[in-house]
């Protein structure tokens, strides 16, 4: 009875070994998931900032378009009067 008892413990000593040797193996995958993943969350907000700025330029470049449109809608007018005065002059 003794002997199985040890054999029982002796087991179970053992099977406790076994579960501590495999949750640190498996605390040591997780950890190196969670820096790759870490990784590819700072890329991720390098890219968005990278978009961001070109989105802000964007915009700038969309307003600047805007002005000189208006600009030379108002310069192409004012030539077409004045070629129109040239050519047909007030009597």
């Amino acid at each position: 009875m003794t002997n199985v008892l040890l054999l029982f413990i002796f087991l179970f000593l053992l099977l406790i070994i076994f579960l501590i040797l495999k949750i640190q193996s498996d605390r040591l995958k997780f950890q190196s998931k969670v820096s790759y993943l870490e990784d590819i969350i700072k890329q991720l907000c390098e890219e968005q900032k990278v978009q961001n700025n070109q989105l802000y330029l964007s915009e700038e470049l969309k307003n600047k378009i805007t002005l000189i449109n208006v600009s030379l809608s108002n310069d192409i007018f004012e030539l077409n009067y004045q070629l129109l005065e040239e050519l047909y002059p007030k009597k």
